[in-house]
């Protein structure tokens, strides 16, 4: 134990910045296992006959299927990749279509 107390002791001065690090990588992961929720929600909701969480506000559940299916697109571009389907990037070097 006191030899890692010893080398903990050497991170001291950054410990602010590793307590940064540690909050974004944490979000990063909330973030990252949100990433299938709109997929689902088209799956389920729109193609499928479940019903909408209580959430969804009742003017959304009186669309047609068309137009739902365009508003998750549009709401989430990079899971569907509007940007790279359109061609309105950067041509090679954009990042986004990497």
């Amino acid at each position: 134990m006191k030899p890692l107390l010893r080398a903990l002791s050497y991170f001291r001065p950054d410990a602010g910045r590793i307590w940064v690090v540690l909050v974004l990588l944490l979000v990063s992961v909330g973030l990252n296992v949100l990433k299938p929720w709109p997929l689902a929600l088209l799956v389920d909701n729109v193609l499928g006959k479940k019903t909408y969480p209580a959430w969804v506000p009742e003017i959304v559940k009186n669309w047609n299927a068309l137009t739902q299916i365009t508003a998750i697109a549009l709401a989430f571009p990079r899971r569907f990749n509007i940007v790279r389907l359109t061609g309105s990037c950067g041509g090679d070097r954009c990042q986004v279509c990497v």
